[in-house]
């Protein structure tokens, strides 16, 4: 797994008064990309589609 958190602390940086809040919000959104199940290589049907298994995972988590 790639640690992110240089990454997320120079994003953060730029964001002065308020980079404290935006490390957490970076860090919360990280916590839930690593809660779901969306690991692994891109994949597609012999149709050419994106595979359902990656398109119902979307559909699982995806925010209303």
């Amino acid at each position: 797994m790639i640690n992110a958190k240089r990454s997320i602390e120079a994003c953060a940086a730029f964001y002065g008064d308020d980079s404290k809040d935006m490390k957490n919000y970076l860090l919360e959104g990280e916590k839930a990309a690593l809660a779901i199940n969306n690991r692994g290589p891109i994949s597609f049907d012999a149709q050419g589609n994106l595979a359902a298994s990656i398109r119902n995972a979307y559909s699982e988590n995806a925010s209303s």
